[in-house]
């Protein structure tokens, strides 16, 4: 089975959701082996300015996936398109919140996300994901914790990673407890004002600065149904920074996040998800 992935469900989810006034600006390297049916989705929306994808003379990053057991499976990179530079960075230096997803791992380098944290004052949101994943010499993807991880983080307002990524960058086998929570703290007392921990059918952990102490708020999972479980952390993302925008509340915007990422359970892939912001109406 094939399918599409990647930001396109922050994109889509983003768009659907949007405030009125919002305005998508996606910036990306794509292979030109699927331009077209990109263009195809994304154009749909009048909120999305593609002026920021560039297309490249080879084909884009494809994951596959081999299922060992229903359980267990093994990742592989076919494709690499180049990372993005600070000068395709340089058109959303005018937007009101950046959103960094390391689809691939290498998106940009550490280089050139200190150079774009330095030249934008407001908020960046930074989604660690496939930072977290490194690649052998035959595209098998396996965990390892990057060595200056804290380098990146620290170019964050906002930073995003599910548990078993919390796991790979505290470098421990299992949480024991509330083991979670010092791990937390020490984000944020690195540097981002907010950092998510997505816990799936656990829901959430935020922890934020606030009058001068950290506060760590937990929201349980919100899900009708599960059909399909791709790109929840995509929307959960979407739906926070949506949330975000509006309030300028972190446990507002976690528990709208958890909401949405619930309802994205419900859809089936892609093709579906243009229907959350009218699912999200009827079940105000």
């Amino acid at each position: 089975m094939e399918s599409y992935g990647g930001i396109l469900y922050n994109i889509i989810a983003l768009a659907t959701l949007k405030p009125s006034n919002m305005t998508l600006l996606p910036i990306c390297n794509l292979g030109e082996d699927v331009h077209e049916p990109v263009f195809q989705r994304i154009t749909q929306f009048q909120n999305i300015d593609t002026r920021g994808i560039r297309i490249v003379r080879q084909k884009n990053n494809h994951a596959v996936l081999r299922y060992i057991s229903p359980n267990e499976r093994t990742e592989y990179l076919e494709n690499r398109v180049p990372p993005l530079t600070f000068r395709q960075l340089e058109c959303a230096l005018d937007c009101d919140f950046i959103l960094v997803n390391f689809i691939s791992g290498f998106d940009m380098t550490l280089k050139t996300l200190k150079r774009l944290r330095s030249n934008f004052t407001r908020h960046i949101f930074i989604d660690i994901h496939s930072l977290t994943l490194h690649i052998d010499k035959d595209g098998r993807r396996f965990p390892k914790r990057p060595r200056n991880w804290l380098e990146w983080i620290q170019q964050a307002d906002t930073v995003q990673l599910n548990g078993q990524e919390a796991l790979i960058l505290k470098g421990a086998p299992q949480w024991k407890g509330n083991s979670l929570i010092p791990f937390i703290e020490e984000v944020v007392k690195s540097g981002p004002k907010i950092v998510l921990v997505t816990l799936a059918d656990r829901g959430s952990l935020v922890g934020y600065q606030s009058d001068g102490e950290i506060r760590i708020d937990r929201c349980a999972a919100s899900c009708l149904s599960v059909r399909d479980g791709t790109g929840c952390g995509d929307v959960f993302s979407a739906g926070f920074i949506v949330e975000y925008l509006r309030s300028g509340d972190p446990i507002a915007a976690n528990v709208f996040a958890n909401r949405v990422a619930g309802m994205n359970c419900t859809l089936s892939g892609l093709d579906e998800l243009n229907r959350l912001g009218s699912l999200l109406s009827q079940h105000r």
